[in-house]
């Protein structure tokens, strides 16, 4: 027992050594193993056997791609009213009305209700004179002309061969030169007059049934939806005031009307006999 006392420090410290020395040998075991398994897999996958590796959905993965670089909008416009309560507003008579597509103001709630053509028409009012010299006489309309007085009727008569010369009001601009150049038919009862028209690249041919028609412009009727106002016979050149703002008409034709405000926006307004529609 004396020994023990006297040594047990040593007798631990070979105890350690001799634990430290058993799993050094098993640790060189356990190595040796994992080589083993290793040398394994490694002939096993270049000998080309094993579980392929599955391809890639790219389909999948190209597809979800497109949606990223086109994400679907979020529109927060009318009629969304989430962030866009409706606003109500207040006509020149006082009463109030919801705005609730945001084109219940302004040139946006103004309608064209109706396109006319306005033209200009020569047509045969009668033959006088003799069948030696027969005289034409012509009815001349300029359904354009800006003032009404020169709207209406006016005649002029020529011979054949000669030029007539009509003179409208010179603010109308619908001064022209025709030349009757050819009767066919009898020279008392005509079936159908040759003219040389100024400003026409062809010859207008002009029957006692059928008058020659050309289209000088259009004009508009239009009418604001909530306040009714009335906006009648209007055309290029011409103005009209919107809620107190004034709007001039740059063009007019058969199917569209173009306003523009004071600070250059345009307003594309489009018509068809089947309604109305507008950009």
């Amino acid at each position: 027992m004396q020994f023990l006392k006297n040594h047990y420090e040593k007798l631990i410290l070979s105890l350690v050594l001799i634990g430290l020395a058993a799993a050094a040998v098993v640790l060189m075991m356990k190595v040796g193993g994992i080589k083993d398994d290793l040398e394994k897999v490694s002939l096993t996958r270049s000998s080309g056997s094993g579980t392929p590796l599955q391809p890639l959905e790219r389909d999948t993965l190209s597809a979800k791609l497109e949606l990223a670089k086109n994400p679907l909008a979020v529109d927060l416009g009318h009629p969304n009213l989430v962030f866009n309560p409706v606003v109500w507003k207040k006509t020149a008579s006082d009463s109030v009305f919801p705005d609730r597509d945001g084109k219940s103001t302004g040139e946006g709630a103004v309608e064209v209700t109706s396109i006319v053509a306005k033209n200009l028409i020569i047509e045969l009012v009668r033959v006088t004179g003799t069948e030696e010299r027969p005289r034409y006489e012509f009815g001349i309309t300029a359904e354009g002309a800006p003032e009404r007085k020169n709207q209406r009727q006016k005649k002029k008569g020529v011979y054949a061969g000669d030029t007539g010369e009509y003179r409208n009001y010179p603010e109308s601009g619908t001064n022209f030169v025709f030349t009757l150049k050819e009767v066919q038919g009898a020279a008392l009862e005509p079936t159908s007059l040759i003219l040389e028209v100024e400003g026409e690249e062809m010859p207008v041919v002009i029957t006692p049934d059928e008058p020659f028609k050309k289209v000088m412009l259009h004009v508009a009727n239009m009418v604001h939806r909530q306040t009714r106002e009335q906006y009648v016979q209007k055309t290029k050149g011409d103005s009209i005031v919107i809620e107190g703002e004034v709007f001039n008409i740059i063009a007019v034709s058969a199917t569209q009307v173009v306003i523009e405000s004071a600070s250059g926006k345009r307003s594309y307004k489009e018509f068809s006999n089947n309604g109305v529609s507008e950009q």
